[in-house]
């Protein structure tokens, strides 16, 4: 995941909320983690950034996506094509 992350992380989710979402490669990094149940603190840790920049990651994406919790982030992410068979 080098030069071509940031535009494989653009996508429509017309279906959900008639906009369109493009996460960052740090974004796209932390929603793997979270998808695979990581907490704030173990992504941070990981990262080498602090909890409290991965929750305001976390919060953006949250929003960005119109998603309501972190499963319904890892939800929309699957369903739009962001997050593909993440382990």
């Amino acid at each position: 995941m080098a030069g071509s992350e940031e535009s494989e992380a653009t996508a429509s989710i017309s279906e959900a909320d008639n906009c369109d979402v493009a996460f960052t490669g740090r974004e796209l990094s932390i929603l793997e983690l979270v998808a695979v149940g990581c907490t704030n603190v173990q992504i941070g840790e990981k990262l080498h950034i602090s909890k409290y920049t991965v929750a305001q990651h976390v919060a953006k994406m949250l929003r960005r996506i119109g998603a309501a919790n972190r499963t319904d982030l890892v939800s929309r992410a699957y369903s739009v094509g962001i997050l593909k068979n993440v382990r």
